[in-house]
């Protein structure tokens, strides 16, 4: 079997079959992806590639052979690489999902699509290849824990503004693949359609969330785990301030996602809690390494996306430096071709 590119498009790839024979020794099978190839780990890249299970047996290096939509980033998506797999497919994708795999003489040749549909929309559209997430922060001049649900940008309900003091919302979309900025600070995301993107999931708090006092300073402590397609990114983020706060350090780590990782990296950030210490006081220690260092199991720091992030917002920012304790990442989950309209911004679980 070969894989050849109609004269039509030079990025529209497609499986040819040789002869009649060649037909004969092709069949599919299910399989279950249990992992993904990485290419480079400083600046976290796919090789779209995974590890599927079949027949109750793991086999590594199968292409990814699906079409995101040409064009639908940069001119590269959908391009066919050396490893016969198709540029950004592996973004359509997650860890224990059900996918179509083609055999070939009984061997694993390509993960072609979905075995399962969608969980909103039409079940037989091809996913979205979204690798971006939406950081929501508020600005406040106000201090304290305030009990806190995020609203909807724009906040339109007059007690809060007055209950937060100073209330003023911002968000902007980065993209996870190329570690960029995709919408500046209050730009809508578009997608090439010019339609509105939507973020319905948000990350799980796995670590600190809250407000310590040490001394005359108050520290803000938090980790996400911001799921996006098959890569799982770790921010932690600690400020200080009295009274508006002060980004001290970002610091982003990133790993493939999958369900045993995830409860590892709980587990790791409940270590992360006993280690720095919960009491809160006035004089207890703060421990800066900790909280920037803690190392999280099967992760790699991400130089360039922690300086995009720790240039914008260390210390004043030039005044755009978040309110962490109610900052929040919002995700787009691959299982999902539309919002579910009954249940906007729905908690990642």
């Amino acid at each position: 079997m070969t894989l050849s590119a109609p004269s039509l498009s030079d990025v529209n790839h497609r499986q040819d079959h040789e002869d009649f024979g060649d037909v004969y020794n092709v069949h599919y099978k299910e399989g279950i992806i249990k992992d993904f190839g990485v290419s480079n780990t400083t600046l976290f890249t796919l090789d779209d590639t995974c590890t599927v299970e079949i027949d109750g047996g793991p086999v590594s290096g199968v292409p990814i052979f699906y079409h995101c939509r040409p064009g639908y980033y940069d001119d590269q998506v959908a391009a066919k690489r050396e490893n016969q797999a198709l540029n950004h497919s592996a973004w359509a994708f997650r860890a224990s999902q059900k996918v179509k795999v083609m055999m070939y003489e009984d061997r694993p040749y390509a993960v072609i699509g979905h075995n399962e549909p969608a969980v909103y929309g039409d079940p037989k559209a091809p996913r979205k290849c979204f690798d971006l997430f939406r950081f929501q922060w508020h600005r406040s001049i106000g201090t304290g824990r305030v009990p806190y649900q995020p609203p909807m940008i724009p906040v339109q309900d007059w007690w809060i503004n007055w209950f937060m003091f100073q209330v003023d919302w911002h968000s902007m979309v980065f993209r996870a693949s190329t570690q960029t900025m995709y919408a500046d600070k209050d730009v809508p995301p578009l997608d090439p359609d010019g339609e509105g993107i939507e973020f319905p999931h948000r990350a799980k708090h796995i670590f600190g969330m809250r407000e310590q006092q040490y001394g005359t300073m108050v520290y803000y402590l938090g980790d996400w785990l911001i799921v996006v397609g098959p890569v799982a990114f770790i921010l932690g983020v600690y400020g200080i301030g009295m009274p508006a706060p002060i980004t001290g350090s970002i610091n982003i780590r990133a790993g493939i996602w999958t369900p045993e990782r995830e409860e590892i990296w709980l587990e790791n950030a409940r270590q992360k809690e006993k280690a720095y210490g919960t009491t809160p006081g006035h004089f207890n220690p703060v421990n800066t390494d900790i909280l920037t260092n803690f190392p999280y199991v099967n992760t790699y720091h991400q130089p360039k996306f922690t300086n995009l992030l720790q240039k914008r917002f260390y210390l004043t920012g030039a005044g755009e430096s978040p309110k962490w304790i109610l900052s929040e990442f919002w995700t787009w989950d691959p299982d999902r071709q539309a919002t579910d309209p009954t249940t906007p911004n729905t908690p990642a679980g």
